[in-house]
């Protein structure tokens, strides 16, 4: 006596048409299964738009690349057969849909500068596309080592991707490779990864010292720590006025630059830092100034700020736009040896300059 069990077909995920997929079943018992028949329907108009039968043990069918259209909504039902070419019952009905891979771009990643961050801290956000309108219905972002090894899976957000996915990550050590990934599924349970995406913190660390005031709350029994700090980037420029990429700046001593080079052009602080504001402590460490030129100037939309350094001394001049004559300041004599350190010290207030020389 012949006995073909009706086999169970799996549910499917949405999957694009370039990609071939595994149809798979279970079947216990009864006659064993050589072949399987897999056959599709549209689901719009019920139009049958697949029917083939493979010869296989496998408890799976595959399905070629470019059967199927993007957009579609899909119905299916498997049956197997014998030795005999006898077949079994139809399996249940399984619905699907065959729909594009979604774009999924973090924005806040430097792409053109090595992949790199610009803090510790970064609120991660990226942006979610499809070509078929699926909705988007939750997400999730996942940290990885420079070993591409697991450090986070954090909490599911849900989303219909009208706007941007973010996540919060802290505690990220400045240059340092890690890995980010950003996985997805859909309204329709299409599920969707970005990959390991290589990035790389770089900032300046902050050097907490005065800049931290602390205050006693009695009451809760705890003390409050305030801290003001701002980072402030500089970018180094060549004599045509071409920024020179980070990685390129050749450091002396690790923590130098030397300007007196004749491929460096200057250096623009154009970030965190505005003279305008008046009430500012500048702090310069410096070695091998020269004489008699003008080695740093700070601008402003009101004016000027030049530093030369002659007659061991500092002197600032304060350019006002619109007004004749600069004003003129001047720091205390100090001899400075060649290769020496020294800090000028220059702190302004309600338009006045207080300048200082010091050795460090």
């Amino acid at each position: 006596m012949i006995i073909l069990l009706t086999p169970t077909l799996y549910q499917v995920k949405p999957f694009p048409p370039t990609e071939d997929v595994d149809f798979s079943f279970s079947y216990t018992g009864g006659d064993q299964a050589v072949r399987n028949n897999l056959v599709i329907y549209r689901l719009t108009d019920n139009k049958k738009v697949y029917d083939q039968t493979i010869d296989s043990f496998s408890l799976k069918h595959k399905l070629p690349t470019n059967t199927l259209v993007s957009g579609v909504a899909y119905k299916c039902q498997l049956r197997v057969g014998n030795i005999n070419n006898q077949f079994s019952q139809f399996s249940n009905w399984v619905f699907f849909w065959v729909l594009e891979n979604p774009v999924i771009t973090i924005d806040n990643i430097d792409y053109a500068n090595y992949n790199r961050v610009y803090n510790q801290t970064v609120t991660f956000s990226a942006t979610y596309t499809h070509s078929n309108d699926e909705k988007l219905q939750s997400f999730r972002y996942i940290l990885y080592d420079n070993n591409k090894s697991l450090i986070s899976s954090f909490s599911e957000g849900f989303s219909d991707g009208a706007y941007p996915l973010t996540q919060e990550i802290t505690g990220l050590t400045n240059e340092v490779d890690y890995y980010i990934e950003v996985r997805t599924i859909s309204q329709n349970q299409q599920e969707y990864s970005t990959g390991l995406i290589k990035f790389t913190p770089f900032y300046i660390t902050p050097k907490l010292t005065s800049a931290i005031t602390v205050e006693n709350l009695s009451i809760e029994g705890a003390v409050k720590v305030h801290a003001n700090i701002i980072q402030i980037i500089a970018k180094l420029y060549d004599n045509f006025g071409n920024e020179i990429v980070r990685n390129n700046v050749q450091y002396v001593d690790d923590d130098k630059i030397d300007l007196n080079r004749l491929d460096y052009g200057k250096l623009v602080i154009d970030e965190g830092f505005k003279i305008e504001n008046d009430d500012f402590v500048l702090k310069l460490w410096c070695e091998n100034i020269p004489d008699d030129k003008v080695f740093l100037t700070l601008y402003s939309n009101f004016g000027k700020i030049e530093l030369i350094k002659y007659n061991d001394k500092i002197h600032a001049f304060s350019h006002v736009y619109n007004v004749r004559h600069p004003a003129h300041f001047v720091s205390n004599e100090l001899v400075v040896l060649p290769n020496q350190q020294f800090m000028i010290y220059m702190k302004s207030q309600y338009q006045l300059l207080d300048l200082k020389i010091l050795l460090t």
